[in-house]
């Protein structure tokens, strides 16, 4: 058995081995995170692979005999599905027109006359093909970069960045007529990297992805959506630097605890995600300028308006008051009316700190309590 027979042996039992790894590892991510639809394109890419891989491993012994040409269809079009389910797992939309066509002026090139005379001619076929696709991948993945500055897509931009170098050199090593067996090898083992560095690459995007869910959650209120207390804080120390002035506004609905003796806490549940959605809403239509809105505990809220004076705080909390009582809810086919009471209070910035100035607001709430409810009252 020649040198030339061993180094090929050596590349496809190892370079099988470690694919076939990847693509199981990838099987069972997908079915662990119940990506059903990523799940069956990643067995179709098993599948594919293992096809190829005894084809190519019954050429060198010699088992049967198949065409080189189809041993390596088979090995492309697995390489080729197994990015396209990597894509779709990490949910990025793939322009599958493009990669038929890609494929299809390859077939053309593979089977045009003179190319069975010309093995070259295939060869920068192949390279032109997976170029265009591994090109297509990686500014798929530089946009996502791009947009998230997930370090997972940069890893996995770099693995296609990774074929499409070796593809040129791969053109440059065809002109210059190297030993067609070290192309092979230099092609198939950069492949098999690249492959490697597409997996780390998306289990790094998805456990980046993960964490900024979890400290997402740890911001937010569950039931309304908007920000909790600590989400809260730390946003307006990130914002409060670039302002003069601030005003806060507290409110709640005014007899909520009837609302829930006499309709149970889901019916009341469900008038605090509508009208945190109100306050929200309303808070960005009717004020241009950076706020923050959020559920402070139980029925009552609180919305930050940066560079805001006292009288424009006074108005928008008087238009959120007027806005909410005079609109029909509906829960449960019950259709009825509910009214908040404002407090308002306004500082410079870092005149005191936050909590002192939310107190003031509270003063003024209960003030607005004491006046009979459905009211804005300004702390003074």
């Amino acid at each position: 058995m020649s040198l030339s027979d061993l180094i090929s042996i050596g590349m496809t039992l190892g370079t099988g081995i470690i694919i076939l790894a990847n693509i199981i590892l990838m099987n069972l991510v997908a079915y662990y995170r119940e990506e059903q639809d990523s799940l069956k394109v990643f067995c179709i890419s098993f599948m594919i692979f293992g096809v190829a891989w005894v084809l190519y491993i019954s050429r060198i012994f010699d088992f049967f005999y198949v065409p080189i040409s189809l041993a390596a269809a088979f090995y492309y079009a697995a390489i080729i599905i197994y990015y396209i389910a990597t894509s779709r797992f990490l949910r990025h939309a793939i322009n599958y027109y493009l990669i038929a066509a890609t494929l299809l002026a390859y077939c053309i090139i593979y089977w045009s006359p003179g190319a069975s005379d010309d093995i070259s001619l295939r060869s920068y076929g192949q390279a032109l093909v997976s170029g265009c696709i591994h090109s297509y991948f990686a500014f798929i993945y530089y946009k996502q970069f791009k947009k998230e500055k997930n370090i997972g897509h940069f890893i996995t931009l770099s693995a296609h960045f990774i074929i499409l170098l070796i593809e040129i050199l791969r053109c440059y090593l065809l002109l210059e007529s190297i030993e067609p067996m070290l192309i092979l090898g230099i092609v198939v083992v950069a492949h098999t990297i690249s492959l490697i560095l597409n997996n780390i690459g998306i289990m790094t995007a998805f456990s980046f992805n993960h964490y900024k869910a979890v400290r997402s959650l740890s911001k937010k209120d569950s039931l309304t959506g908007l920000l909790n207390r600590r989400g809260f804080f730390e946003l307006y120390q990130a914002k409060s630097c670039r302002y003069q002035e601030v005003a806060i506004i507290s409110c709640d609905i005014d007899y909520f605890k009837t609302i829930n003796d006499n309709h149970g806490h889901s019916y009341g549940d469900q008038i605090l995600e509508q009208i945190a959605h109100e306050l929200k809403e309303h808070t960005k239509l009717n004020f241009t300028k950076e706020s923050l809105v959020a559920r402070w505990g139980g029925e009552e809220f609180v919305i930050a308006l940066f560079d805001c004076s006292i009288n424009q705080a006074h108005a928008l909390a008087d238009t959120l008051r007027e806005n909410i009582h005079n609109n029909e809810y509906e829960i449960n086919q019950d259709s009825f009316r509910i009214s908040l009471s404002f407090g308002v209070a306004h500082h410079q910035v870092n005149a005191n700190g936050i909590e002192h100035l939310i107190r003031q607001s509270d003063k003024a709430l209960y003030q607005a309590k004491l006046l009979g409810r459905n009211q804005v009252a300004c702390h003074t």
